[in-house]
């Protein structure tokens, strides 16, 4: 097997090692701290699923002020409310951002900057598309590779692979609008009762707007009515998507399931 980088730890120059550890745990929600040496001169943490370490060395510290760390979250909110009651140094204020996310910045008690980030936002919010009918049919082949292309998921799909992807599913929700398919999205299933929610897809122009949440409600209401009882309902989908996920009641690791996948090599 390929040898490959799969995570990263950054370790910051501190002045004090227990004073940085005890602002991460008691003002940054931080855990599983745990300090080296005696008197310490290295030292640990975590926030949410991510390790942090110290290291202690005052002048290099002085002249690292202002670094920057920036962390992916979920449930933004909340931590951002964590953070403002436990009286964090917030030098940035909470809000949109025009790049796609929720964020705002901490310094810490070294002065490095912490910008807390959740994708998926926009600091344009477009009002609910009205007019959409999302139906239960089978795409047609034109009508998949229109989306596909459309949010960047189509590579070399061919004739082939699209007549499975269309015709594979034993239930599909399409969105349309004036005449037109705007997205889908589909559910897999066999008898022995699973079933995996795929291809949610709405066109660029429409995102944001309510038509997603409508193509899965759709796909809920068909699970409820035609699903095998006790069936497990499987989905992978990005960090920064967990939180539309969870509204229909899907959950992450914090099950204690965790999702898995790879990619088959290209054809060279």
């Amino acid at each position: 097997m390929e040898p490959r980088v799969h995570s990263t730890t950054s370790i910051f120059p501190v002045e004090d090692i227990s004073a940085t550890i005890a602002y991460y745990r008691d003002v940054l929600g931080a855990s599983d701290s745990w300090e080296w040496g005696k008197p310490p001169s290295h030292a640990g943490c975590k926030l949410g699923s991510v390790w942090i370490q110290f290291s202690l060395n005052p002048e290099l510290c002085r002249a690292a002020r202002g670094l920057s760390l920036f962390l992916n979250v979920l449930e933004i909110d909340n931590l951002h409310q964590l953070h403002q009651d436990n009286g964090a140094n917030i030098i940035d204020p909470f809000g949109p951002r025009p790049w796609g996310v929720l964020e705002y910045v901490v310094e810490d008690c070294n002065g490095v900057h912490l910008r807390f980030a959740q994708g998926g936002f926009t600091s344009d919010r477009k009002p609910k598309l009205e007019g959409v009918s999302i139906v239960g049919r089978q795409l047609t082949i034109q009508e998949c590779r229109t989306l596909l292309v459309g949010v960047n998921w189509m590579f070399k799909d061919t004739q082939d692979s699209l007549q499975k992807t269309v015709t594979d599913p034993v239930f599909t929700a399409i969105a349309e609008f004036k005449g037109q398919c705007i997205g889908a999205a589909s559910i897999l299933g066999h008898q022995s009762g699973h079933y995996l929610i795929y291809n949610v897809m709405v066109l660029p122009d429409y995102q944001s707007q309510g038509v997603g949440k409508q193509l899965m409600s759709a796909l809920n209401d068909w699970l409820a009515e035609n699903g095998i009882p006790g069936a497990m309902v499987k989905l992978f989908t990005g960090l920064d998507r967990q939180a539309f996920y969870q509204q229909f009641g899907f959950t992450g690791s914090e099950s204690g399931l965790v999702g898995m996948s790879k990619t088959l090599p290209n054809d060279a």
